[in-house]
């Protein structure tokens, strides 16, 4: 009876747990890879900066990948190409994203930008990028103006003295 009993009670065990040793969550790390390049880069007010998507495909199967971009501010994405169909086992592809900076936006204003990329069974990765803003004119003339009359004034003073006063 005890190797009955204790045959049953593998067999029971065998049917529970088969069932669930073959579930695997994939991820994106197993079947494909995505880099943004350059991953924090500092933009001039009213200028449009240029980033490169790159999938590459490390799966053993040919693929396709729909890539989504988003941001916080509502700035103009714009995507060169959204799908990359036929992308082989080991092969790359870039893409280009343009993002422009609104003229107005303050220097110091950080936007975040989501690059999506889901392959053709779903799986999805999140690439989140910030963007830091820098002043459109990096001149100000209210300080070269400021700094021109002052050499101005001090040529002037200059001279008076040196020509002996008022």
């Amino acid at each position: 009876m005890n190797g009955r009993l204790a045959g049953a009670v593998s067999f029971v065990l065998i049917l529970f747990t088969f069932p669930f040793s073959f579930v695997v969550q994939a991820s994106s790390d197993d079947v494909f890879k995505v880099l943004v390049d350059p991953q924090a880069p500092l933009i001039h007010a009213g200028e449009t900066g240029t980033f490169e998507i790159r999938v590459a495909n490390l799966s053993d199967n040919v693929d396709r990948y729909m890539i989504e971009v988003s941001d916080d501010a509502g700035w103009n994405l714009e995507l060169q190409e959204n799908l990359l169909e036929g992308v082989g086992p080991g092969e790359n592809r870039t893409v280009t994203l343009k993002v422009t900076v609104p003229g107005d936006t303050k220097i110091g204003f950080q936007d975040n930008i989501t690059v999506s990329v889901i392959n053709s069974t779903d799986i999805r990765e999140n690439i989140a990028c910030k963007i830091g803003v820098l002043r459109g004119d990096v001149t100000d003339w209210s300080y070269v103006a400021t700094g021109v009359g002052v050499v101005i004034a001090a040529i002037i003073l200059v001279l008076v003295l040196w020509k002996g006063g008022l």
